[in-house]
C-alpha cells in the first residue's frame, strides 16, 4: 500500500547504460581514437578507451544478459537503456510510484591516464547529463561531475556548468587532488554557495580502485565497510571550516546509510571538548550544528537508521533523504513501499514526508513543489 509521495535522492547512470555514440559524437576529433567506444568481443560488448577494455556496455550484443542481471528479471527490449533514456526512465519511476529522482554517474570511477582526454570525457558526459535533465526538469536530475583530480580544470568546468544553469553537481571527494582544507577548493565553495548549487558526493573509493574477487570473504568485507568510508570526508569538511566560511553551502553525501551517523556526529562534538584547540581553524559552532545546517545524507533500506529516525537527539530527522539506489543490486525498485512501509511505520508522518519527499524537493527543486513555485513566480 502506498502511503505518500516519493523522491529518490540516490540513483545511478553507470557507464554500461550510456549510448555507444556518446563520446564518439562529442569528443574533439583528435581525441576520438583514444576516447570511449563500444567494442564487440566474444565475451560481449565492452567500453574501451586508451586502448584498453574498461567496462561492460548494455548497448550491444550482450545487452539482454546485462539487462536481466541488473533489472531483477525484468526483460528489456534490445537498445533500451533505461537510465539514459528519459521517457523509459519516467515509466520506471511511475512503476515504483516515485515522482522524481537524482542520478549519479560513475565518471568518478574512470581510470584515464591522459588528463586532456579525462577532462574532455567529463565535459562530454556533463553535457549529456544536462540534456537528460532538460527533458523533464521537475522529475529528473542527472548530476554533472566536477573533475576533482584536476584542480586547475575543476573551477573552469564549475563556472561553465553554472552558466548553463545547474542546480547541483557531483563533487567526488574520494578523488580530491588536495584535501578539503586546501585553498585550491575555496573558489568552488564560493561559487556553489553564491549560486545556490548543491555539491553532491557519493560514498565509494578513488578512481581506478579494483573490486575484490569474491573469495575469502573480501567482497563481502568491501561492501560491508563501504558506508564508513564517508566518515573521513564528513569530518574533514566540518573541521576544516568549509561551512564556517560558507554557511549557505549545501553538501550531500549519498548512499552512506544513516544508522551509524549519530555516533560519528556525537564523537565529532566530543573532539572539541577533549582535544587541544586547533588555532589554524576557528569554528563558532559545534560540529553537529554544521552537520544539521549544511549536510544531508541518503539511505535506502536501513532498519537501524529508521529506528533512530524516531529519536530527535539523533539529528537524523533534520539531515537525511531516502534513495532507491536504482538500478543497483540493492535497489528498492520496482516496489519501494514494500520495504518503506514496515521500515518507517512508526515514524511521525511529518518527519516521514520530509525524509521521503520534502527535503529532496526543497534542496534540489524537484517534484510538485518546484512546479507550483515556478507557477507562482
Amino acid at each position: 500500500m502506498h502511503t505518500g509521495s516519493l523522491i529518490s535522492a540516490d540513483n545511478h547512470l553507470n557507464t554500461q547504460w550510456l549510448p555507444r555514440d556518446l563520446w564518439q559524437s562529442r569528443l574533439p576529433a583528435d581525441l576520438r581514437e583514444r576516447g570511449p567506444r563500444v567494442v564487440e568481443t566474444d565475451e560481449g560488448s565492452f567500453w574501451h578507451w586508451e586502448g584498453a577494455r574498461r567496462r561492460r556496455s548494455a548497448d550491444g550484443s550482450s545487452h539482454e544478459k546485462v539487462a536481466l542481471d541488473e533489472y531483477a528479471g525484468f526483460p528489456l527490449e534490445p537498445g533500451v537503456l533505461p537510465p539514459s533514456q528519459p521517457q523509459v526512465m519516467l515509466t520506471h519511476l511511475d512503476r515504483a510510484g516515485v515522482e522524481s529522482a537524482v542520478f549519479y554517474g560513475d565518471t568518478r570511477k574512470w581510470a584515464v591516464r591522459d588528463p586532456v582526454l579525462r577532462i574532455a570525457m567529463v565535459r562530454s558526459f556533463n553535457d549529456f547529463s544536462l540534456e537528460l535533465t532538460a527533458s523533464a526538469p521537475d522529475r529528473l536530475l542527472y548530476l554533472p561531475t566536477l573533475p576533482t583530480r584536476d584542480p586547475e580544470a575543476c573551477l573552469p568546468e564549475c563556472r561553465r556548468l553554472l552558466r548553463l544553469g545547474v542546480r547541483a553537481v557531483e563533487f567526488p571527494v574520494f578523488d580530491l587532488a588536495e584535501p578539503p582544507s586546501s585553498p585550491v577548493w575555496e573558489p568552488i565553495w564560493q561559487e556553489a554557495a553564491a549560486h545556490g548549487v548543491v555539491l553532491c558526493s557519493h560514498t565509494g573509493h578513488p578512481a581506478g580502485t579494483s573490486m575484490p574477487t569474491p573469495q575469502g570473504g573480501s567482497l563481502y568485507a568491501h561492501h560491508a565497510t563501504s558506508p564508513f568510508r564517508a566518515a573521513a570526508p564528513i569530518a574533514d569538511m566540518v573541521f576544516s571550516g568549509v561551512f564556517e566560511r560558507h554557511p549557505s553551502l549545501h553538501w550531500v553525501m549519498a548512499e552512506c546509510r544513516i544508522g551509524w551517523l549519530p555516533f560519528l556526529i556525537s564523537w565529532m562534538d566530543r573532539q572539541v571538548e577533549i582535544r587541544q584547540p586547533d588555532d589554524s581553524v576557528s569554528l563558532s559552532m559545534k560540529p553537529s550544528e554544521y552537520v544539521r545546517q549544511n549536510i544531508c545524507f541518503t539511505f535506502e533500506n536501513d532498519v537501524v537508521g529508521a529506528r533512530l529516525l524516531g529519536c530527535e537527539w539523533s539529528l537524523l530527522q533534520d539531515i537525511v533523504m531516502w534513495g532507491m539506489d536504482y538500478p543497483h543490486p540493492q535497489q528498492m525498485w520496482p516496489d519501494p513501499w514494500e520495504k518503506i512501509n514496515p521500515m518507517l511505520a512508526d515514524l511521525d508522518p511529518a518527519v516521514r514526508h520530509q525524509v521521503l519527499y520534502g527535503r529532496a524537493a526543497s534542496l534540489f527543486g524537484l517534484g510538485r513543489s518546484s512546479v507550483m513555485a515556478s507557477s507562482a513566480a
